[in-house]
């Protein structure tokens, strides 16, 4: 099996000429984020994230967009739904692939479900989830090995 090499661009802008460039080196595959998990980045996230799909769509590249899940102490979940779209803008229409983070403590495995099957619920390819051995063993399911 093959990689393709991938880039998360999450608070940069990316322009069109930027995207040519680094397709040009070689790049395949490019995500954005649409929630980092809590408040503290959503301004940074928002003022990129609709043009960064948007320019990727255009552009004609291989894309999607990733939400960290937030431990269910955090914030309702309609609240983090309501933060993603509004992220997104007018390209969460578009958009098809959306993964789900799970890199924070005290997230559960039923919250990260149940924020997986409410960006599902919305036509999204949720088929992929990411983290670290580490923070799965740890938080997840609580093994030491």
């Amino acid at each position: 099996m093959s990689l393709d090499p991938g880039l998360d661009t999450s608070f940069g802008l990316v322009t069109p000429d930027w995207l040519d460039r680094r397709v040009a080196e070689g790049w395949k595959v490019f995500w954005q984020c649409l929630w980092t998990g809590g408040l503290a980045g959503n301004d940074g996230i928002n003022a990129v994230a609709q043009s960064n799909l948007r320019t990727y769509r255009q552009g004609g590249v291989d894309y999607g967009a990733y939400v960290n899940a937030s431990p269910p102490d955090w914030y309702p979940l309609s609240k983090q739904m309501f933060h993603i779209r509004e992220n997104a803008g007018a390209e969460w229409g578009p958009l098809v692939r959306v993964a789900t983070d799970l890199e924070i403590p005290r997230l559960t495995f039923e919250r990260a479900q149940a924020l997986t099957q409410a960006i599902g619920a919305q036509g999204k390819d949720v088929r992929i989830g990411y983290t670290a051995a580490w923070f799965w063993r740890v938080y997840m399911w609580n093994k030491a090995d």
